[in-house]
């Protein structure tokens, strides 16, 4: 937090500033409508997530509600209730995706099974035609490749950022008798 002291000259300047923060509202409301609406639609309920709030503290747990002004999060504490405002960053659980790894598992199995029963066939038998052998070696090191890569698939999870909240300045004027001062806080 930082605060600017000044002189009585500058009086005018906050108490203009002060009639514009609390005279136009609608303003601020209109900004913050427009994104809020959106954020509803990047959790859903039973969801298990990762707060981060804009003062640092974390929150984790499961979703019990959202809506567009906020976020209720389920843990080993009572409910706990964000406004969105108050969110710097919500990361929810992903898991891999299971395609990927059957995919993966299956070129690396085939292709170890495959090559290493040719390598291995062609030192044992110089004039064998080992082609058919090697194939059938091939097809099944893809299929335990694929079922060995599906379970890793299935087994990891990780945390995905889904919502940044946006750097924020905040000011505040700060009346005290025979001093006029402004008090921010910078948020990244």
């Amino acid at each position: 937090m930082f605060q600017v002291f000044f002189p009585r000259s500058a009086r005018v300047f906050v108490w203009g500033y002060m009639a514009a923060t609390f005279l136009l509202p609608d303003m601020a409301a209109a900004q913050s409508s427009s994104v809020s609406g959106k954020l509803p639609s990047l959790v859903r309920v039973g969801q298990t997530v990762w707060v981060t709030t804009v003062d640092g503290r974390h929150v984790d747990g499961k979703i019990a509600s959202v809506s567009a002004l906020e976020l209720v999060v389920e843990n080993d504490a009572p409910l706990t209730r964000l406004r969105w405002s108050e969110v710097g960053m919500l990361e929810t659980d992903t898991q891999d995706p299971i395609m990927d790894g059957l995919a993966k598992g299956a070129i690396i199995g085939g292709l170890s099974g495959g090559i290493g029963a040719a390598v291995i066939m062609s030192s044992i038998c110089n004039g064998c035609d080992n082609g058919s052998d090697a194939m059938r070696f091939a097809i099944v090191g893809a299929g335990i490749g694929a079922g060995v890569g599906a379970l890793v698939d299935v087994s990891r999870h990780r945390r995905r950022q889904v919502y940044r909240g946006s750097p924020s300045v905040s000011v505040v004027p700060v009346l005290v008798p025979r001093t006029v001062a402004i008090s921010g806080v910078v948020r990244w």
